[in-house]
C-alpha cells in the first residue's frame, strides 16, 4: 500500500493537543506518515535535518495560531549561507522571504524556515490559520508570518475537529489528483521496481562509488577469489591494505585488471578527467603505486602465512593489461562458480568512479540467467582471457622489481609496434609495386628510424619540463579578408586559443600566445596591409586578450638572424620560431591550435624540433587545406626528403616565398 510522508509545521510551544490529534488521525488512516518539529531538538544540527525531512515529504502542512517560534539564531544563520551556495533555488527563495518579511537571516524562525525550504524543493504547501478576532484578520497574520498572502493556499480554521476535517480533505484530494504517481512511497518488498532488482541480482545503490570497501572483511572471509576491475586501483588497493594481506595468507587469489603505464588508455582518461579535475599527467604513476603497494600486501601476508605455521596454501596476486577494454569498474568475490558478490560502479568520463553511483550485486545458487552478477563475471573473466593471450599477465610478489616490469613492458610494445611497421611497410610497398608506382616517395619509409628517435628525444624532452608556464603557438592563415583582418578559419583559431587561455588561466597557468605570419600576397598577387602576426595580435586585443602576452612581429624578427630564410610563410616557419621560444622562455607545454588537416604536418615539425605539442584543430567550412594533398604530397615530402624546411636548398620554403613573399628575391 502506498502511504505519503507529510510535514507538519507548526510552533511547537502552542497548538500541541492540535498536533497530537492530527498525528493520530493521520496514522489511523493507515495512508499518511506525519513528520513534526518536536521530534527534533532545537539546536545547530537541526536545519540541516529539517530540510532532509522536507526533502522526503509529499506535501507540508503548516498551522498557525499566535506565535511565530523561536529565531534560528547566528550558528544556524551561517549553516543556512552555506548551504544557500550549492543551492541556487533555496538561495532565491530565501532572498524573496527576506525581502518580504524585512528578517535577517538569523531572525527568521524555525517555523518560518521550514516554510521557505517547502518553497525551494517544489512541495505542495497546505496552510491553516487559525481565525481570528476583527481586530487581527487572517490576512495580517499571514502577512506576519511570511510578509505576503501565500495566494489562495490558506484556509482559516476554528476548532480542533474543524482544523483535522480541512487537513483530511487537502490531502485526500492531493492524492486523487496525483495522476503520474510521483507522490508516495511503498515498503520495498512490495515496490516492483525493487522486486526487479531482487530478480537480477541488485542488492543495494550507492552514490557513493567507494561505499561497499566496509563490506569486504567479511565477505573476503570465504571467498576463493578476488577479482578488480579498475582504470588504476589506486584507491582500492592501498585502502584495503590490511583486509587484502588477511585474505592472501589464507591462500586467497586477487586478479586485478588495469591500465598499464604509458598506455594509450591512461592518457586518454588523463586527458578526458583534465576537465574537471586538472591535471592528470601523474595517472601514469599511479601504476608504479598499485604495484609498490601490492608488494607490501604481499610481504605482510606472507608473514601472517609464516607465524600461523604455514596451515594452507599461500595465496598470489596477479595484474593483468585491461587495453583500451575497460568500461566500469568492478569488483568480484567469487564463492564458489555459481555463487559470487560483488559490486559495479557506473563510470561515465569525466566524472571519476568515486563520485558515481554504485550497484551492491548478488549471484546465488538458485539466481537466474539474467542475473547481473553473472554478466560482470563473463566480462572480467573475458577480459582477462584477452590479457592472458597477450602475455599481458603478471605475477607480483615482494622480489618483483617494478622498474624493470615497466621497462620490460615498454619494450615489449614497442616490439609489436616494430613488428606491425614492419608488416604494413611490406604491404605498403607491395601495393605501390602493383600499381607501377614503385618510383613514387616511399612515404618517409626509408627515415622511419630517424623518426622514431625524434620521437623519444621529444617525449624524454618533455619530461624534464615541470611547471605552469604555456605557450599557445596559433597557426596564421592567409589570405587576409581586405587585405587587413582575419578571415573564418583563422578567426576561428583564434576564437578558440581565447578559450583555452582563459580556462588555463583559471587553472594558474601563465599563458602567452604566439601568432606567427609575415607580410602575404593574396591570390591576385597584392600585398596585405598588414602581417598575419598583426591582424592576429590585434583580433585578440579587441577580444579582451592582453597585449603584454601576445607575440608575433617580435618573435618573427627576432629568430630570422639563425635562419637560412627570412620571414614566415609556411608551417616550417611557425614551429621553428615558436620552438625557439619555448626552449628559450622555459614552458613547460607547448599548445598549437591549427587546421585538422595540418595535424599531422605539424606535429612532425616539432618534433623534429625536438619537442613533442599538445595539438589542437579547428575545423570550419571550406577549409584552405586538403586532406588529399596533404597524405599525398606533403606527407611524403616532409617524411623522406625535407624533414624541417628550413634548409637553404629546401623546396618547400622556395616555392612558399615565390607564392607568398613580397618582393621575394633568392638570398
Amino acid at each position: 500500500m502506498v502511504k505519503y510522508q507529510i510535514f507538519i509545521s507548526s510552533v511547537s510551544r502552542e497548538l500541541k493537543e492540535e498536533r497530537k490529534k492530527i498525528i493520530e488521525s493521520m496514522i489511523e488512516s493507515n495512508k499518511y506518515f506525519p513528520i513534526a518539529m518536536e521530534y527534533f531538538p532545537a539546536n545547530d544540527c537541526t536545519i540541516k535535518l529539517l530540510y532532509h525531512y522536507l526533502l522526503d515529504a509529499d506535501a507540508y502542512v503548516l498551522i498557525l495560531k499566535d506565535e511565530l517560534g523561536s529565531p534560528i539564531g547566528k550558528n544556524n544563520a551561517k549553516q543556512l549561507a552555506d548551504m544557500t551556495k550549492e543551492n541556487e533555488k533555496l538561495a532565491k527563495e530565501l532572498d524573496i522571504f527576506c525581502s518580504n518579511t524585512g528578517l535577517k537571516m538569523e531572525q527568521i524562525t524555525y517555523t518560518q524556515l521550514e516554510y521557505v525550504f517547502a518553497g525551494a524543493l517544489g512541495i505542495k504547501k497546505n496552510a491553516y490559520i487559525y481565525k481570528a478576532s476583527k481586530d487581527d484578520s487572517k490576512t495580517e497574520r499571514i502577512k506576519r508570518f511570511c510578509g505576503s498572502t501565500m495566494g489562495g493556499n490558506a484556509k482559516s480554521w476554528s476548532d480542533e475537529q474543524d482544523l483535522i476535517r480541512q487537513i483530511n480533505t487537502s490531502l485526500d484530494y492531493m492524492i486523487e489528483n496525483d495522476e503520474d504517481g510521483s507522490l508516495g512511497w511503498v515498503r520495498r518488498k512490495n515496490d516492483p521496481m525493487f522486486v526487479k532488482f531482487r530478480e537480477i541480482g541488485i542488492n543495494n545503490i550507492s552514490l557513493d562509488g567507494n561505499g561497499y570497501g566496509h563490506l569486504l572483511k567479511d565477505k573476503l572471509e570465504n571467498a576463493s577469489e578476488l577479482d578488480l576491475f579498475f582504470t588504476t586501483g589506486r584507491g582500492f588497493v592501498v585502502n584495503n591494505q590490511p583486509q587484502l594481506a588477511a585474505y592472501i595468507a589464507k591462500g586467497g587469489i586477487i586478479r586485478l585488471l588495469c591500465g598499464f603505464p604509458q598506455s594509450r588508455f591512461l592518457e586518454d582518461v588523463a586527458n578526458v578527467e583534465q576537465f574537471k579535475y586538472g591535471d592528470r599527467k601523474d595517472i601514469h604513476k599511479e601504476f608504479d603505486l598499485v604495484f609498490k603497494t601490492f608488494q607490501h600486501i604481499y610481504a605482510k601476508a606472507k608473514n601472517d602465512w609464516e607465524e600461523a605455521g604455514k596451515k594452507n596454501d599461500f595465496g598470489r596476486i596477479l595484474i593483468g593489461d585491461s587495453g583500451s577494454l575497460f568500461r566500469s569498474t568492478i569488483a568480484i568475490v567469487k564463492f564458489s562458480e555459481n555463487k559470487n558478490w560483488g559490486w559495479i560502479t557506473v563510470t561515465l568520463p569525466p566524472e571519476k568512479s568515486i563520485d558515481m553511483v554504485s550497484l551492491e550485486i548478488e549471484q546465488k545458487e538458485d539466481s537466474g540467467k539474467d542475473n547481473l552478477m553473472r554478466y560482470v563475471t563473463d566480462h572480467f573473466n573475458c577480459i582477462w582471457e584477452i590479457a592472458k593471450n597477450n602475455s599481458e599477465v603478471y605475477e607480483i610478489d615482494e622480489n618483483t622489481n617494478v622498474t624493470s616490469f615497466v621497462e620490460d613492458y615498454i619494450q615489449k610494445k614497442l616490439a609489436e609496434i616494430q613488428t606491425e611497421t614492419d608488416v604494413w611497410k611490406a604491404r605498403h610497398r607491395e601495393i605501390f609495386n602493383q600499381n607501377d608506382l614503385s618510383k613514387q616517395s616511399d612515404y618517409g619509409l626509408k627515415d622511419l628510424d630517424y623518426w622514431k628517435k625524434k620521437y623519444k628525444e621529444s617525449l624524454k624532452e618533455a619530461k624534464k619540463r615541470k611547471g605552469n608556464h604555456m605557450l599557445i603557438e596559433v597557426a596564421a592563415q592567409h589570405p587576409l579578408k581586405d587585405n587587413q583582418y582575419p578571415d573564418v578559419e583563422f578567426q576561428a583559431r583564434l576564437d578558440y586559443a581565447i578559450e583555452i587561455m582563459q580556462k588555463e588561466i583559471q587553472k594558474g597557468y601563465d599563458v602567452e600566445i604566439y601568432v606567427p605570419g609575415s607580410v602575404h600576397l593574396d591570390f591576385e598577387g597584392i600585398e596585405d596591409d598588414v602581417s598575419l602576426s598583426e591582424a592576429g595580435r590585434e583580433y585578440l586585443i579587441r577580444n579582451g586578450v592582453s597585449s603584454d602576452i601576445i607575440h608575433g612581429e617580435d618573435l618573427n624578427a627576432k629568430y630570422d638572424e639563425k635562419r637560412a630564410w627570412k620571414g614566415v610563410y609556411n608551417s616550417a616557419d611557425e614551429c621553428f620560431i615558436a620552438s625557439e621560444y619555448f626552449r628559450e622562455g622555459e614552458f613547460d607545454r607547448l599548445l598549437c591550435i591549427c587546421s585538422p588537416n595540418q595535424v599531422i604536418r605539424k606535429t612532425l615539425l616539432y618534433i623534429n624540433q625536438g619537442i613533442m605539442p599538445l595539438i589542437y584543430s579547428v575545423p570550419v567550412d571550406n577549409m584552405f587545406h586538403n586532406p588529399i594533398g596533404e597524405i599525398y604530397e606533403v606527407l611524403p615530402y616532409l617524411l623522406g626528403e625535407d624533414h624541417d624546411w628550413q634548409g637553404k636548398d629546401s623546396k618547400e620554403a622556395l616555392r612558399t616565398r615565390k607564392e607568398r613573399m613580397p618582393g621575394f628575391k633568392m638570398q
